[in-house]
């Protein structure tokens, strides 16, 4: 197998370093300082160096070669050098590596600087949203780190699950707790449960007295909550999502209580009371409806379709939490966008706010169609063979046209009226400029000075893309942008 070499240019930051290794006693600093490495690097100094570093590694194959590499239409990536490893994923500014030669896994920063050693069977980024952790597993345990490298949970739990808040419901020899992010203890458990759902329900599997198996709902003091729609049936409960309405966590919730026949979607808060429901029953309603969550304090989305045709074609609504009612006006989808609702029509797009007011429409003819990047606050609207980029107000971002588009986490892939790509963020600006980026001829994807990228490769944080890039001998590139 041919060794994978990883590369950083953070040449748009003025900020180049050069290491070796994946561990951190392998890390080495040759002394180059930040701005210092020029643009046109000699290939005998580029040797000496990797003399040096294989006099320090033992192996680090290809990188004597790192000067002949065809990296066209801009300056060599210069930075850090992992040997022996390869890029997993990225989030937020670190990497998980994995090794060629142990397939065992670790963390590194952007910098290539050695987070966590390449010693865990498995590293996952944690989802909960300010979490910045990875959860890791060794030898059939748990544990979890800071992306500092700081020990949060020591590598010792049976079970660490996320509950999408906060918390984290874990186990350790057959006892459960929640722990906060920090690790600090919120409540040891008596019980048992399968799952945590934000910071305040919790969820286990019991049989009834039908004898058949229920999912049943418990606050964080172990007291059930009784979910009821039916007197005389039995609700079955199914998914569940945590959100967020003024500032207070409510569940919802969605179930079945008459086998097939009749659902429902209900909004609890933490005492288990009901907020607002939807009950479908075939025997009395002509249609189904489910409720989501959307990107605002007072209005859930809809969805109806009629009994025994495909969900698929169903219609969308805005479902008004205190009125308990939906929208007069129809929509074809409805998504969460920016700081509010982007809610596409048969003719326009209307877009509300967190508070669910009205805050623009933006009108299509005949011949127009309407594009949305659901990665970011980006509407591009096409005006006969041509497109126009919008922001979630609704205000165009420039005054240009483009050809195409792609999406790419937060920000958007423009062709400009001369064929050329370029990388615009969200406020339009074009961090990547026309012409530097091309279209593989021979398949779907970009090129970034030459090298091959896909939509995974990317990532934004703290103000800047991060595109990992790969050329043709295998090499990654990661650029800080």
């Amino acid at each position: 197998m041919k060794r994978k070499t990883i590369i950083l240019s953070a040449a748009f930051l003025g900020l180049q370093l050069l290491v070796s290794g994946c561990a951190k006693d392998n890390v080495m600093d040759i002394g180059t300082e930040a701005g210092e490495i020029t643009e046109n690097i000699e290939k005998e100094s580029m040797k000496e160096e990797s003399e040096e570093r294989d006099a320090y590694s033992g192996t680090v194959e290809d990188t004597d070669n790192l000067a002949d590499e065809d990296i066209s239409g801009g300056e060599q990536p210069v930075g850090f050098v992992l040997t022996d490893c390869e890029v997993s994923v990225g989030q937020n500014g670190y990497y998980i590596v994995e090794s060629v030669d142990t397939s065992l896994y670790g963390l590194v920063d952007a910098n290539g600087t050695s987070i966590l050693p390449m010693e865990y069977d498995d590293i996952n980024f944690s989802e909960l949203e300010n979490a910045n952790a990875v959860i890791v597993y060794a030898e059939g345990k748990y544990g979890l780190y800071d992306c500092q490298g700081r020990e949060i949970l020591p590598v010792t739990y049976d079970k660490i699950d996320e509950g999408g808040g906060e918390r984290y419901l874990v186990e350790k020899d057959g006892k459960q707790s929640i722990i906060g992010l920090d690790g600090s203890l919120v409540a040891d458990l008596q019980g048992t449960y399968e799952a945590l759902y934000g910071n305040s329900f919790l969820s286990a599997i019991e049989m009834a007295d039908d004898g058949y198996m229920y999912k049943e709902l418990y606050d964080l003091n172990e007291n059930k909550m009784q979910v009821s729609v039916s007197t005389d049936k039995k609700a079955s409960l199914g998914k569940m999502e945590s959100i967020i309405i003024d500032g207070t966590e409510l569940l919802l919730v969605n179930g079945i209580y008459d086998m097939l026949s009749s659902d429902f979607y209900m909004l609890l808060n933490a005492d288990g009371e009901e907020v607002c429901s939807v009950i479908s029953d075939q025997e009395t309603t002509a249609e189904r409806s489910s409720l989501f969550s959307v990107n605002s304090d007072k209005i859930l989305g809809m969805k109806s379709w009629s009994w025994g045709s495909a969900e698929s074609s169903g219609t969308y609504y805005l479902y008004n939490i205190s009125t308990q009612t939906r929208s007069e006006e129809e929509y074809s989808s409805i998504i969460d966008f920016g700081e509010g609702i982007y809610a596409q029509r048969e003719d326009g797009v209307d877009l509300y706010g967190r508070d669910g007011n009205l805050i623009r429409t933006i009108e299509l003819g005949e011949n127009d169609g309407i594009e949305l990047s659901i990665y970011h606050s980006l509407i591009v609207v096409q005006y006969g063979d041509t497109y126009r980029v919008y922001n979630s107000e609704g205000k165009e971002v420039t005054e240009d046209r483009y050809l195409d588009f792609y999406s790419y986490q937060n920000h958007l892939l423009v062709q400009n009226l001369d064929g050329e790509y370029g990388m615009m963020n969200e406020q339009g600006e074009m961090v990547i400029p026309f012409g530097m980026i091309q279209e593989n001829q021979d398949s779907d994807q970009m090129t970034y000075n030459g090298e091959i990228w896909e939509d995974g490769d990317t990532d934004f944080y703290d103000g800047h893309l991060y595109l990992l890039t790969e050329t043709n001998s295998g090499m990654q590139c990661l650029y800080i942008l």
